[in-house]
């Protein structure tokens, strides 16, 4: 059976844990927050998540999982390797990107995504969700800016 799994606020959608083939991460938005916050849930291996939870499939050609169709992004990954971390007991899955889905309209002009626009959220723990929202856009420190680091950072740390 296909499964939903739910990792921090992000859907991580693996087509079977042993055989994994391609992986899906798919943002959390504030319309989706509670549909997605469900699928924490252990729901049984016949149950669908994407159905218990109110969320609708989006296939795309030549990739196998489905994405979430409410999400504004979502990466389409194929699985490389995985390998155990033994000091906590979590498996870390490997993969290259194939597809990232976002409508063009999140994208400014420099190429960057919008986040405001795109209404991510972000989680402290299992349960607590925050907004994100621009604080600043900063200069790209080029190797040519190296005389500028001191005087930021001391301009910076005077302030706190």
């Amino acid at each position: 059976m296909n499964r939903l799994i739910y990792s921090y606020k992000i859907f991580i959608y693996v087509i079977d844990p042993d055989f994994i083939k391609v992986i899906v991460i798919n943002h959390v938005n504030k319309n989706i927050i509670d549909r997605s916050h469900c699928t924490s849930f252990k729901f049984l291996d016949t149950e669908s998540e994407f159905k218990e939870c109110g969320l609708n499939e989006k296939y795309i050609d030549k990739f196998s999982a489905p994405f979430v169709m409410e999400a504004r992004v979502s990466i389409g990954l194929n699985y490389i390797r995985k390998f155990e971390i033994k000091e906590n007991g979590v498996i870390m899955i490997i993969g290259s990107i194939s597809h990232i889905l976002i409508d063009e309209k999140y994208i400014q002009g420099n190429g960057e995504i919008n986040l405001n626009y795109l209404e991510n959220v972000g989680v402290s723990g299992n349960n607590t969700y925050y907004e994100l929202s621009k604080l600043k856009t900063l200069d790209y420190m080029s190797s040519k800016k190296r005389m500028l680091i001191r005087e930021i950072v001391s301009g910076e740390k005077s302030k706190y």
